[in-house]
């Protein structure tokens, strides 16, 4: 057995105080011979011993008590069970080193620095007596040679390490050297970090986490060059959009992180390899700057595309970011119609009474427009009308039978849209009640706003979030205006916490919801298509309001084409992924090792599926945390721990059993001591 913290045991020199307090305070008895005492001698030289006894008792009680404390803060462990637990290295020192290969340490002069440091972490090391071990890490750590390969082991393979493509995670690099050094019987414990500290890879630290009491931590921090340092960090690129001619914004913000203001700095997009436009500009040392392209994408199917930043510098591969803009050709609607039309009543087909007529009139009112709408009463409504559609509309629906619910369900799990306008027909308790999963919110009851002597009546639309992709384009007046239509009732909802609302009412009340919902999105007007509630569909802004929102329901159903370094790309079973070096790799093997376009095919040659892959931006920052705060944070001071009690400050379910139990059965005899102390002391009198 040995003491993990030795010196406590000083503290057994607090065992003498119950002998030495007993014999400062002892009772002095002066003899007194008395005749008529004579009789109870006898008697009381046996009462005499009794107390004495329980003295003596009493007092090896005490002296033991006190010893243990100081037993059970020097933490008491069975080093002979530890050397013999499986895969334990003994060694004099144990050293993990910790290199860093993240996609910033390509930066000019990175890797050899860090192979430099490598090397000067191993000199002090004696083959046979000291364990090494290697882990290289980016955003997820690798054991590349563990305690027991040998000091030769960790110099040949940290030759052979180079930076790769993936983001930091320092947090994570540590968690594993200091769980490998728990596999270590050594005097010294130490971890040798050797990376570029970017700062972005110590965002994952919550405070929640320090090194094992004992392990040290060296930092040897590694300054890549920052000359001409430019880089993509940020951009808006579109996923999916619809054939409808219109130009979309694509936008990045380029970073200089250089010592220098870059002046003159051209920034090129391209769709494929045809290049598009390029503008040029001027960004102070350490700042950023927008660039905006407009372009109308007119292709259907994928449209890869790069904005490229165009100069040498550190980090070539943060210059450029690609994306993969899939463009729909024509959007399938379902359009479940409700109110008085589903019913057969006598007039449905005028578009006072058929809330479906004006939507179904806008969607779809040349062959050549981008929607193929299909309108389907909704008492009849079956789940294969749903299946086929990007979006459902339910125009003053009640209801829908169970299975057709379940279908919208699903239709929104797999990334469709839906949009609710309800109207005249619809209960509010029914539509709780059938629509609870796929509705936005609850409604309430029917408002109709209070109108006033010389106004038009109804209440108009207001407080309008103009950055929302269905009301954008209204920035633009040829659009129309958008306070325009009169509402003069509408439905109030509850339940709308969860909901984004892009639109209200001039009084505040919600006018339009959204919700997202599995991978889809839900969408509701709490006004329909109807001139008994609303002018809507009888102004200018109606029809681009319309198409915006199908758009941006349909957008949804498509999946994602963008992606970083390190993700699992959505390859289909049996397809076959070509990476940006034009290899071919199975659908099993589809980690997005390297930046660039990705394309995955079917066994046919038939389907063609895009992805674009970048860099994490996080690392094109230079920015590093100094060295000592890391230190700091995630170092504990032995003796401080051990001054709190602490028997494990990192996490004691991984810690030896051995150096974690011994010591509470020290402290469990203290406390059995002290109580029955406790009771000797109440029988044994002073006197």
């Amino acid at each position: 057995m040995s003491f993990l913290n030795p010196y406590f045991l000083a503290g057994l020199a607090a065992a003498a105080l119950p002998v030495l307090i007993h014999l400062l305070t002892r009772d002095r008895v002066r003899r007194e011979a008395f005749s008529t005492l004579r009789f109870f001698q006898k008697a009381s030289r046996r009462v005499l011993r009794r107390k004495r006894l329980r003295e003596m008792i009493l007092l090896a009680m005490r002296v033991a008590a006190c010893a243990l404390v100081a037993v059970a803060f020097a933490r008491p462990l069975l080093e002979a069970v530890r050397a013999a637990a499986p895969g334990l290295v003994e060694a004099k020192r144990a050293r993990v080193i910790l290199l860093d290969t993240s996609a910033s340490m390509a930066r000019a002069g990175a890797a050899e620095a860090a192979r430099r440091e490598v090397e000067g972490a191993l000199a002090g090391l004696a083959p046979g007596a000291d364990a090494a071990a290697l882990i290289t890490f980016d955003d997820a750590p690798r054991l590349d040679v563990p305690l027991a390969g040998g000091i030769d082991a960790v110099r040949a393979a940290a030759r052979a390490a180079a930076p790769g493509r993936g983001g930091t995670d320092l947090v994570e690099a540590l968690r594993k050297a200091d769980a490998v050094l728990r596999g270590a019987s050594a005097p010294l414990r130490e971890i040798v970090l050797i990376s570029d500290l970017q700062r972005a890879g110590w965002r994952g630290f919550r405070g929640d986490w320090r090194l094992g009491p004992g392990v040290r931590l060296v930092v040897r921090p590694v300054a890549p060059s920052r000359a001409d340092d430019l880089a993509i960090i940020e951009a808006d690129v579109p996923g999916s959009v619809a054939l409808d001619g219109l130009a979309r914004t694509v936008a990045v913000r380029v970073a200089n992180f250089s010592d220098r203001e870059q002046g003159e700095v051209e920034v090129r997009f391209a769709i494929g390899d045809k290049p598009v436009d390029s503008r040029k500009v001027r960004i102070r040392a350490g700042e950023s700057v927008p660039v905006r392209f407009r372009h109308v994408f007119a292709s259907p199917g994928d449209n890869p595309g790069t904005v490229t930043v165009v100069g040498d510098d550190a980090m070539p591969e943060d210059n450029v970011f690609c994306f993969n803009a899939r463009v729909i050709p024509r959007i399938r609607v379902t359009l479940l119609a409700g109110g008085p039309a589903a019913s057969g009543a006598a007039g449905a087909s005028s578009p006072a009474s058929d809330p479906a007529f004006f939507l179904e009139t806008a969607l779809a009112p040349a062959p050549e427009s981008p929607f193929v709408v299909r309108r389907v009463e909704a008492a009849r409504a079956a789940p294969a009308d749903v299946q086929g559609a990007q979006v459902v509309i339910l125009a003053d629906v009640r209801e829908v039978p169970a299975e057709v619910a379940a279908a919208l369900e699903a239709h929104l799990a797999r990334g469709g849209g839906v949009w609710f306008l309800p109207g005249g027909s619809v209960d509010a308790d029914v539509f709780g009640r059938v629509f609870a999963r796929v509705a936005p919110c609850k409604l309430r009851n029917v408002y109709r706003p209070p109108s006033r002597p010389g106004e038009t009546p109804g209440l108009a639309l207001a407080k309008v979030d103009f950055e929302h992709p269905v009301f954008e384009v209204f920035q633009h007046p040829h659009y129309g205006d958008l306070a325009a239509p009169r509402f003069r009732q509408f439905w109030e909802v509850g339940d709308s916490q969860l909901c984004r609302v892009p639109a209200r009412f001039e009084d505040g009340k919600p006018a339009v919801l959204e919700r997202e919902v599995g991978a889809g999105l839900t969408m509701m007007l709490t006004s329909p298509t109807d001139l008994k509630w609303n002018t809507f569909p009888l102004r200018a802004v109606f029809l681009p309001y319309l198409h915006q929102t199908v758009r941006y329901l349909a957008v949804r159903s498509e999946k994602p084409t963008l992606f970083r370094v390190g993700d699992v790309l959505p390859v289909p079973e049996g397809w076959t992924l070509t990476d940006p070096a034009g290899r071919a790799r199975p659908a099993g093997d589809a980690v997005a090792a390297a930046p660039g376009p990705y394309v995955a095919r079917d066994a046919a040659g038939a389907g063609t599926l895009r992805f674009a892959v970048n860099l994490d931006p996080a690392e094109a920052d230079p920015a590093a945390i100094r060295p000592e705060e890391l230190t700091a944070a995630v170092s504990v001071p032995e003796d401080a721990a051990a001054a709190q009690g602490l028997r494990d400050v990192t996490d004691g379910r991984d810690r030896p059993k051995d150096d974690r139990g011994l010591w509470w059965y020290v402290v469990a005899a203290v406390v059995l001591l002290g109580v029955a102390e406790l009771f000797v002391a109440n029988r044994t009198q002073r006197h």
